[in-house]
């Protein structure tokens, strides 16, 4: 499940859904949102718009800067907002480990090739296969 900033609290997502369950949470741009979400039982920690987005156009934008600024928390970050396969690389280099796709996958008319596209310009660290369990490992078998 992932939660943003107006949907019910991270705290009773996890309540709801136990400790099992994968929760994340929108953290914007913000390094104290993502620490108040990683004190409260968050599973991944969501950041962006990095690029302009035909998803959410008038969501603000984010610097690449404030995936390595939390990695301390120690959480798997994921960058959303404009990844395409031009700009998938890029929200890798800067530390997200995880990329969420929208438009660059579903706005095609072959899904399926976008994604194995998309899979080939990132390279070997894209996994279909990526798993994140309670304790925030990232496991690409």
């Amino acid at each position: 499940m992932h939660v943003g900033q107006d949907d019910v609290s991270l705290a009773t997502a996890r309540q709801r859904l136990g400790d099992r369950a994968i929760v994340g949470a929108t953290c914007h741009d913000s390094p104290v949102l993502a620490r108040q979400a990683a004190e409260s039982g968050a599973s991944y920690l969501a950041f962006g718009r990095f690029f302009a987005s035909r998803t959410k156009p008038e969501a603000a934008p984010a610097s690449l800067s404030i995936l390595e600024e939390v990695a301390h928390l120690g959480l798997p970050r994921v960058a959303i907002g404009g990844i395409d396969a031009r700009t998938a690389s890029e929200a890798r280099q800067a530390g997200a480990e995880i990329l969420a796709v929208v438009h660059a996958v579903f706005g095609r008319p072959d899904v399926a090739r976008a994604v194995r596209e998309l899979q080939l310009q990132i390279g070997d660290g894209a996994s279909p296969n990526t798993t994140i369990d309670r304790h925030s490992v990232i496991d690409q078998r």
